[in-house]
């Protein structure tokens, strides 16, 4: 019977990575899971850039880190206040394998989608040495159209809500666009979680292969997955 459980759990990964829109509970339970693909697109701040009524008067960055996704995930949020400071809300989760749950108690359950968290107050100079390493790694410039992020290797992915517009990007390793990145080493700086950042490594082609089996790879058991790059966001996933 778990053994079962297990294997509709890791079949639904795919289905439900699309069909809830994130809403910045990232700690809830099951959010990571159900709302991951609209966390990546930033959904939740282009609900509110621009002039609609309501709308946030803060620029809104955010930054994800997926260093193999089984293995290593950060999320930097920073809220920009008029005055040029802001606000960076760093999160880390560490190696983990979710197609192994078992429901044998909600704290076996719940474990997997646990996060380092820390937040960091950050001056106008600070918030200025930031942005600016982001436009200097091509942040405004065309992202990498059609080009697919894979779960079970290195990429960062820039998303924010500026001066009422939505800026998007993306950067997977091994590329050259992404040898020219810098905001990395400044995130790095203000992080407060305390767990470094690990550097990118290339992952064998052959060896993501063999993972597609899911349950098969010890490894990448049942979360494989890979998102597609848009003009300005994310247009699929597989």
């Amino acid at each position: 019977m778990r053994r079962r459980l297990r294997i509709v759990l890791v079949a639904l990964v795919p289905v439900v990575l699309a069909a809830c829109t994130y809403r910045g509970d990232l700690e809830t339970p099951f959010v990571q899971k159900f709302a991951w693909f609209s966390l990546l697109n930033g959904d939740d701040l282009r609900e509110t850039c621009g002039a609609a009524a309501g709308a946030s008067p803060d620029d809104r960055y955010r930054f994800i880190y997926n260093a193999r996704y089984t293995k290593h995930v950060r999320v930097y949020d920073l809220t920009v206040q008029p005055d040029g400071a802001g606000t960076l809300l760093s999160r880390v989760q560490l190696p983990q394998n979710l197609s192994r749950v078992v429901i044998d108690s909600p704290g076996d359950l719940l474990s997997p989608w646990s996060w380092n968290s820390a937040t960091t107050a950050l001056t106008a100079q600070e918030v200025g040495q930031l942005t600016t390493a982001l436009a200097n790694s091509g942040f405004g410039q065309e992202p990498p159209v059609g080009r697919w992020l894979d779960s079970r290797a290195y990429y960062w992915i820039a998303v924010a809500c500026v001066g009422g517009r939505m800026v998007f990007n993306a950067w997977s390793y091994p590329s050259e666009r992404y040898d020219k990145i810098s905001f990395p080493s400044v995130l790095a700086r203000f992080d407060r979680t305390g767990i470094a950042m690990p550097p990118p490594q290339k992952v064998d082609a052959s060896g993501r292969l063999r993972a597609r089996g899911g349950l098969s790879s010890s490894e990448f058991a049942g979360v494989d997955f890979e998102v597609e790059v848009g003009a300005n966001g994310l247009v699929g996933q597989r």
